[in-house]
């Protein structure tokens, strides 16, 4: 159950039905380390005496998939019982998040608070790395006609286009991320000079990639809006935004913007036009498309886009 005393958490226990001189002991499986065949026991309690029939633990997990083994042992130190269940810790949350663009070792990285709103049938808030073609973005996607089981759910997404050419484009959502339309989101999307990185969903990684068409590139830093069909609207804020480009991350370095929107009725606006690269929303409806169109035929129509310079 959540623990919600100080440092947060899950209470977690094991029960006998009797204590006779017993020992308990609690063991955390990772599975996400265990696929990548790592040492995967990243918890244990060890053997433990208790007074009572139980006895209770407060772990804190990170992100992600796991194992919770239970085990009881008699006077003698036999084991006497075990249950093994899983557990996921798959809820979003920003307590606690902070920056880690200038701790991340990487050519080149963008990262925000992002909050992604919109009415109809699709919007998308993202973030983007990317050539003329080719391109990696990380953002927000409501879509109600998304491949089951994401069928109008909001999910953390990312694309990996090799290039503009049809087929080129890998779509995957690291993590099974769900998040709420309106909730508040921070995002991370690095690269290396090799054209691989990571994704990172609230200081937690949850994905890597590669693509060789971003290798050894000069790179731009984009965030962008778009919604679906004609008469779809979003509503993408881009907050406490944080870039580096090639060179080691500064606070103070200025990123002027630059509009490349593509619907004319998706617009920009920034909180401070002097510092107008670090609070971006990106708001309108979507229109101009010919009939049977939508954001995968007509990419190129649906979004505001603005790039950040250096």
């Amino acid at each position: 159950m959540p623990y919600t005393g100080e440092g947060g958490g899950y209470l977690i226990g094991v029960e006998s039905y009797n204590n006779n001189d017993y020992s308990y002991e609690m063991l955390i499986l990772d599975c996400t380390l265990l696929a990548e065949g790592k040492d995967a026991w990243t918890y244990t309690t060890g053997k433990c005496k208790s007074t009572e029939n139980a006895f209770w633990t407060i772990w804190q997990p990170e992100y992600g998939y796991y194992w919770t083994l239970f085990r009881v042992y008699d006077a003698a130190g036999n084991l006497i019982d075990e249950d093994c269940y899983g557990f996921e810790n798959t809820q979003v949350s920003q307590a606690n998040v902070k920056s880690m663009i200038a701790d991340v070792d990487c050519k080149s990285a963008i990262e925000a608070d992002v909050t992604l709103n919109g009415t109809g049938t699709g919007s998308h808030a993202k973030l983007v790395i990317c050539t003329a073609t080719s391109a990696v973005s990380f953002g927000l996607q409501y879509d109600t006609c998304a491949v089951a089981p994401y069928t109008g759910k909001t999910m953390v997404m990312m694309e990996n286009v090799f290039s503009n050419a049809a087929g080129g484009q890998q779509y995957t959502r690291p993590g099974d991320v769900e998040v709420a339309l309106g909730q508040k989101v921070h995002l991370m999307v690095t690269i290396n000079e090799d054209g691989s990185g990571a994704v990172y969903v609230n200081n937690q990684q949850v994905g890597t990639y590669s693509n060789p068409g971003l290798a050894g590139q000069h790179l731009y830093l984009r965030v962008e809006g778009s919604a679906r069909l004609n008469g779809d609207t979003v509503d993408a804020k881009f907050e406490n935004i944080k870039l580096k480009n090639g060179e080691a991350y500064n606070p103070d370095q200025k990123w002027p913007t630059n509009d490349f929107t593509t619907c004319s009725t998706i617009h920009y606006t920034c909180a401070d036009p002097a510092e107008s690269w670090k609070n971006i929303t990106i708001s309108g409806v979507v229109s101009g498309l010919a009939p049977g169109q939508d954001w995968d035929s007509a990419y190129e129509q649906v979004s505001g886009i603005v790039q950040l310079n250096y």
